[in-house]
């Protein structure tokens, strides 16, 4: 949920890069994506970012945990045009 929030809250942001290291995405998360491309304009840049290896007690190398993708996105700038303003 958090992440699904993330970039939801990343495309109204200001008009300015925001960037975010998540696990592999899931088919929802490639969907959701697609929404906010069809209905905003937003268009999110999705990077592999690869896992670094650390040697063990043996001097075999370990891979800890899972492929990382960085999203990197540009804000539309969404403002609430029903605030008031004083």
């Amino acid at each position: 949920m958090f992440v699904k929030q993330s970039r939801h809250f990343f495309h109204l942001a200001f008009q300015d890069v925001s960037k975010v290291v998540t696990g592999p995405l899931s088919d929802y998360s490639v969907h959701f994506l697609r929404h906010l491309r069809d209905f905003f304009g937003t268009t999110f840049k999705l990077e592999a970012k690869a896992v670094e290896e650390e040697a063990g007690e043996d001097g075999e190398e370990l891979r800890t945990g899972a492929d990382k993708v960085v999203l990197t996105c540009v804000g539309t700038g969404y403002t609430n045009l029903s605030k008031r303003t004083t």
